[in-house]
Protein backbone atom coordinates (compact mmCIF):
# COMPACT_ATOMS: atom_id res chain seq x y z
CA UNK A 1 0.00 0.00 0.00
CA UNK A 2 2.80 2.25 0.75
CA UNK A 3 4.56 1.58 -2.39
CA UNK A 4 1.45 2.50 -4.18
CA UNK A 5 1.54 6.58 -2.51
CA UNK A 6 5.45 6.58 -2.58
CA UNK A 7 6.16 8.91 -5.25
CA UNK A 8 3.39 11.48 -4.18
CA UNK A 9 4.16 11.68 -0.43
CA UNK A 10 7.06 10.87 2.04
CA UNK A 11 7.80 8.09 3.78
CA UNK A 12 7.45 9.60 6.35
CA UNK A 13 4.07 11.15 5.95
CA UNK A 14 2.35 7.99 4.56
CA UNK A 15 3.41 6.20 8.17
CA UNK A 16 1.87 9.19 9.98
CA UNK A 17 -1.32 8.55 8.09
CA UNK A 18 -1.42 5.03 8.44
CA UNK A 19 -0.76 5.10 12.32
CA UNK A 20 2.09 2.65 11.24
CA UNK A 21 6.09 2.98 12.93
CA UNK A 22 9.11 3.39 10.56
CA UNK A 23 10.73 1.26 12.29
CA UNK A 24 7.56 -1.19 11.24
CA UNK A 25 8.14 -0.64 7.80
CA UNK A 26 11.89 -1.63 7.72
CA UNK A 27 11.85 -4.86 9.62
CA UNK A 28 13.29 -7.23 7.42
CA UNK A 29 12.67 -10.91 9.93
CA UNK A 30 16.14 -12.51 9.50
CA UNK A 31 14.09 -16.35 9.61
CA UNK A 32 16.01 -17.90 11.99
CA UNK A 33 15.38 -18.81 15.54
CA UNK A 34 15.20 -15.87 18.29
CA UNK A 35 17.46 -16.06 21.02
CA UNK A 36 21.13 -17.55 21.80
CA UNK A 37 22.28 -20.27 19.77
CA UNK A 38 22.24 -23.82 21.27
CA UNK A 39 25.28 -25.31 22.80
CA UNK A 40 26.98 -28.01 21.32
CA UNK A 41 28.98 -29.24 24.15
CA UNK A 42 28.62 -30.45 27.59
CA UNK A 43 31.10 -30.01 30.60
CA UNK A 44 32.17 -32.96 32.74
CA UNK A 45 32.88 -32.69 36.47
CA UNK A 46 36.37 -32.87 35.73
CA UNK A 47 36.59 -30.35 33.40
CA UNK A 48 36.74 -31.77 30.69
CA UNK A 49 34.17 -30.66 27.02
CA UNK A 50 32.27 -33.47 25.81
CA UNK A 51 30.28 -33.21 22.58
CA UNK A 52 26.58 -33.23 22.32
CA UNK A 53 26.53 -36.30 20.50
CA UNK A 54 28.12 -38.27 23.37
CA UNK A 55 25.27 -36.88 25.75
CA UNK A 56 23.55 -38.05 23.23
CA UNK A 57 25.16 -41.99 23.11
CA UNK A 58 24.93 -41.99 27.11
CA UNK A 59 21.39 -41.04 27.29
CA UNK A 60 20.88 -43.94 24.96
CA UNK A 61 22.70 -46.29 27.01
CA UNK A 62 20.58 -45.19 29.75
CA UNK A 63 17.53 -45.76 28.19
CA UNK A 64 18.27 -49.27 26.90
CA UNK A 65 18.78 -50.98 30.53
CA UNK A 66 15.61 -53.69 30.68
CA UNK A 67 12.57 -51.84 32.32
CA UNK A 68 13.73 -48.69 32.22
CA UNK A 69 10.84 -45.94 30.95
CA UNK A 70 12.86 -43.08 32.09
CA UNK A 71 11.70 -38.91 31.04
CA UNK A 72 13.95 -36.37 30.43
CA UNK A 73 14.07 -35.27 34.03
CA UNK A 74 15.18 -38.43 35.51
CA UNK A 75 17.52 -38.84 32.45
CA UNK A 76 18.50 -35.74 33.96
CA UNK A 77 19.27 -36.72 36.94
CA UNK A 78 21.05 -39.70 36.06
CA UNK A 79 23.25 -37.48 33.94
CA UNK A 80 24.32 -35.58 36.97
CA UNK A 81 25.30 -38.89 38.52
CA UNK A 82 27.69 -39.67 35.66
CA UNK A 83 29.20 -36.38 36.02
CA UNK A 84 27.70 -34.10 33.43
CA UNK A 85 27.06 -30.84 34.83
CA UNK A 86 23.70 -30.40 32.48
CA UNK A 87 20.16 -28.47 32.78
CA UNK A 88 17.57 -30.52 32.64
CA UNK A 89 16.32 -28.31 29.30
CA UNK A 90 19.21 -29.37 27.48
CA UNK A 91 18.69 -32.79 28.27
CA UNK A 92 14.85 -32.69 27.09
CA UNK A 93 16.27 -30.33 23.76
CA UNK A 94 18.52 -33.30 22.84
CA UNK A 95 16.09 -36.43 23.43
CA UNK A 96 13.45 -33.81 21.51
CA UNK A 97 15.62 -33.95 18.58
CA UNK A 98 16.52 -37.29 19.01
CA UNK A 99 13.05 -38.52 19.42
CA UNK A 100 14.00 -40.70 22.75
CA UNK A 101 11.48 -38.75 24.26
CA UNK A 102 8.36 -41.00 25.51
CA UNK A 103 4.78 -39.90 24.64
CA UNK A 104 2.61 -38.14 27.09
CA UNK A 105 0.58 -39.90 29.71
CA UNK A 106 -2.53 -38.39 30.31
CA UNK A 107 -3.30 -39.04 33.91
CA UNK A 108 -6.74 -38.68 35.67
CA UNK A 109 -7.11 -37.78 39.04
CA UNK A 110 -9.26 -40.78 40.42
CA UNK A 111 -12.77 -39.12 40.61
CA UNK A 112 -15.09 -41.61 38.58
CA UNK A 113 -18.38 -40.72 38.47
CA UNK A 114 -20.95 -43.43 38.47
CA UNK A 115 -24.26 -42.88 37.70
CA UNK A 116 -27.11 -45.40 40.12
CA UNK A 117 -30.14 -46.14 38.36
Amino acid sequence: MLERYQPKATLKQLCNWMSLPRSSYYYKPSGERRGVKPSTSTLKANGVNVSNTEVVDTIKTILSGEFVCYGYQKVTMQLKQNDFIINHKKVYRLMDENSLLLGKTIRTNGKWIFRQC
